[in-house]
């Protein structure tokens, strides 16, 4: 079994355990945190990979999500960048959700991924994810006036403070994906040159 397969395998089970270890026995609650939900998505698109039932190149998908999880969590709820502080003082699940997960696909993306990156208008398709996660924090948030992150806090920030945020998020989002498809065509054209 090739090297490539056997990291993804491993990731992937490790990824699993986190999630389980993260589980707090609460479905609702649990996906009410991107970190959580984003997770879960990722763990499905390696599996599929995988077992071959979703292309490789949809790989960056997954490093889309876990590179938000990290840089969001990392820029705006973290005090004072204290990251050290923080995976040390953590417990280990929230290290490989936090950190471990995003950065290890991204080397497997820019190193490993052999198969051609989707089109960029793919990265629209991959809005889905951040929607659908936005309408659920709402709808959570309104029910329950709780909301996972400051920065959905509509009755504290106000609609305008919320929307600056998600738009924010959702351009960043975005030109990641667009770094990233840049980085990985110019490589590949290299490499074949």
């Amino acid at each position: 079994m090739p090297f490539k397969q056997i990291s993804r395998i491993a990731l992937t089970l490790l990824l699993g355990a986190a999630l389980i270890a993260a589980y707090d026995g609460d479905p609702l609650l649990f996906l009410n945190y991107f970190t959580n939900t984003g997770n879960v998505i990722i763990f499905a698109v390696m599996v599929g990979i995988i077992f071959n039932f979703i292309p490789e190149k949809h790989i960056l998908f997954a490093v889309m999500i876990g590179l938000v999880i990290n840089l969001v969590y990392i820029n705006l709820l973290i005090d004072d960048f204290m990251i050290v502080d923080d995976i040390l003082n953590s417990r280990w699940q929230w290290a490989i959700l936090h950190y471990v997960v995003p950065y290890v696909l991204l080397i497997d993306l820019l190193f490993f991924t052999q198969e051609a990156m989707p089109m960029k208008r793919t990265l629209l398709v991959y809005l889905w994810l951040p929607v659908l996660y936005l309408v659920y924090a709402f709808i959570y948030g309104t029910l329950t006036l709780e909301y996972a992150y400051f920065f959905l806090d509509i009755p504290t920030l106000g609609l305008f403070g919320v929307v600056l945020y998600v738009t924010g998020i959702f351009a960043f989002y975005l030109m990641l994906g667009s770094l990233l498809l840049a980085v990985k065509t110019r490589a590949e054209k290299k490499r074949l040159h």
